[in-house]
């Protein structure tokens, strides 16, 4: 680290940290156009001539008056011309300044022997609106203002009314009696979005001591410094205060990261949840985004909402739980009107699951993503609940493809898809009697599986798990009943081929009980329209029904793995016990 002797002028070369026994005077200023250089210090007499020279030589007078001989200036204390040194310098600024005896700032434009306190000249100074002057404030322990002609015009704990009123920084965080880390990172970045720097990277680079991360410096990367900065707090951090800005912008759809401190403006009320479920897992950063492993609550038409377990205080006091809207594209999860936060909420009962939230995604890619063309889906309609049957455990391959909560699978411009849905029907059958007896209950899994043949050609099939059971099954195979969590969020090739349904498939199941009292048959139907999107209907007919009344009677389970046809007729089918056959009752899929 280099020091100006304040009384030679000269640069000095210390070992960094400086020893404690080398007490230095830090400045904090806003630049002009002339500032002096590493460069011109080689050449005192050159750097002496030029204007903005009288901010060093001032500098360096009040350090010598108050017994101190040495001074930092970031303008020529740091050779610019040395990227490994301006790297350096900018990731180690924070603690320099934190380290100082004491700061000097100067206000080149509040007029001499100006009464800070209320004045409009403090508030409006340029101090107050460049990026990098804003750690020169909080980072050191004394920091004394100076107006125009250098007198001394009071410190920040003599105006801390003032600066926390244009700054939005606490006092307690001015003083030094709370650590950074106890303040959202929302908070902190609030603090920046009224900041401008010359350049667009420095809006990220005079922000590190602030979050306390480092990170390289790249000059002509732009905004994208911003993001890398982001990135480099979410691995260190489990505040996912980070994802609360608002967008300035009018984009329908961003990635999960803000794209300037601007978006952050209007956060200075938020505070991190601390009770004893705030979040506190693993955040990852990987080729497909932010993951975190939490909790999504479902809003309807596609929209969920992410909550960041943190609180916004509103202008009565109250405290509102903070959220955002995402929408779903394939296994990713995008910001959705980011220009709002949205009021979340704690999912009751639901266990976490890995969640990929894309960092940043350009608007027209997301645009298709997340299409809402209803043409490209296969929609599964599925019996409501009833006294008689309740439908349950609906899972789905390839999971990255379905929408749980509105059970479709989004099939984009796909022209070629396999795909099941497993589930489970269980029948109900009440006592003989209402006041005494109890229900009867008998539960089957199934799968309805699905191949698109083309754009606008659909087959399906309904298979039994019972009938899946009785066929011996390939070598590679994957059984959908029993290890549906083998498959992976794409699905697995040779087990889809193996469950493909053939042109003939679409046949009812027919599920006959030992007792005959859980007798029902099971089936699907494509809707009136053949061509996307396909609505396909699963239903469900309570009895038993004989053969000549067409209802495929014998289908148990559906054909062998691999090759068309019928199962045998099952061994328990047979006249019930009145001897006539019941009029079906149907119980179609909803909606």
């Amino acid at each position: 680290m280099r020091l100006i002797n304040a009384h030679t002028l000269e640069l000095e070369l210390f070992p960094d940290p400086v020893p404690s026994d080398v007490p230095y005077v830090i400045l904090s200023h806003t630049w002009t156009d002339d500032e002096i250089t590493f460069s011109d210090m080689q050449d005192l007499p050159i750097a002496i001539s030029k204007a903005s020279f009288v901010k060093i030589q001032k500098t360096c007078d009040i350090a010598i008056s108050n017994g101190l001989q040495y001074v930092w200036v970031d303008t020529c204390c740091i050779d610019k011309t040395s990227s490994a040194e301006l790297s350096e310098a900018i990731n180690s600024m924070f603690r320099w300044y934190k380290n100082a005896l004491i700061c000097f700032a100067y206000l080149f434009d509040v007029p001499a022997n100006c009464q800070l306190e209320g004045s409009p000249y403090f508030r409006d100074s340029r101090w107050f609106k460049r990026g990098w002057t804003l750690q020169e404030l909080i980072a050191p322990t004394a920091l004394v203002f100076f107006d125009k002609e250098w007198n001394m015009q009071g410190t920040k704990m003599d105006l801390f009314e003032d600066i926390e009123s244009i700054t939005g920084i606490d006092q307690w965080v001015l003083n030094g009696s709370a650590p950074l880390s106890a303040i959202s990172l929302a908070k902190r970045m609030s603090w920046a979005a009224g900041r401008t720097t010359t350049r667009v990277e420095d809006l990220a680079y005079c922000l590190l001591g602030i979050f306390e991360v480092n990170m390289p410096m790249i000059y002509g990367e732009g905004s994208r410094a911003f993001v890398r900065l982001q990135e480099e707090i979410l691995k260190k951090t489990t505040d996912l205060s980070l994802f609360a800005w608002r967008s300035k912008g009018e984009a329908k759809y961003q990635g999960i990261l803000a794209s300037s401190p601007a978006d952050f403006e209007g956060c200075g009320k938020i505070a991190a949840n601390e009770d004893q479920f705030r979040f506190r897992d693993e955040i990852t950063m990987t080729n497909k985004g932010v993951k975190l492993n939490t909790t999504l609550q479902y809003s309807g038409d596609d929209v969920y909402i992410l909550d960041l377990h943190c609180y916004n205080e509103e202008r009565d006091g109250t405290e509102i739980r903070v959220g955002i809207y995402l929408k779903r594209a394939l296994d990713t999860y995008f910001r959705h009107r980011p220009q709002e936060i949205a009021s979340a909420g704690i999912v009751l009962g639901s266990s976490h699951a890995p969640v990929y939230l894309s960092s940043t995604a350009d608007e027209s890619l997301i645009n298709s993503m997340v299409s809402d063309d209803i043409s490209r889906r296969i929609i599964i309609h599925f019996p409501e609940d009833s006294p008689l049957y309740r439908v349950s455990e609906i899972k789905a391959v390839p999971e990255i493809y379905w929408q749980a909560n509105e059970k479709f699978f989004s099939i984009h411009t796909l022209h070629r898809f396999k795909c099941f849905v497993r589930f489970s029907v269980t029948s109900r059958i009440p006592p003989p009697h209402p006041n005494y007896g109890t229900v009867s209950e008998e539960t089957s899994q199934f799968i309805l599986v699905c191949e698109l043949v083309g754009k606008s050609s659909l087959r399906f099939r309904i298979c039994a798990e019972s009938g899946l059971e009785s066929d011996s099954q390939p070598q590679g195979f994957i059984n959908p009943f029993q290890h549906i969590e083998r498959y992976t969020p794409l699905g697995d090739p040779f087990s889809l081929s193996v469950l493909s349904p053939v042109e003939e498939d679409n046949l009812p199941v027919s599920m006959i009980s030992r007792d005959q009292r859980h007798n029902y048959m099971i089936w699907a139907e494509l809707g009136t329209n053949p061509s996307p999107p396909f609505r396909i209907t699963v239903m469900l007919a309570s009895g038993r029904f004989p053969a000549d009344r067409g209802w495929g009677l014998g289908n148990v389970g559906g054909r062998p793995l691999g090759a068309p046809g019928q199962y045998p007729q099952h061994e328990h089918e047979g006249p019930n016990p009145q001897g006539q056959p019941r009029r079906p009752v149907l119980f179609s899929g909803g909606g």
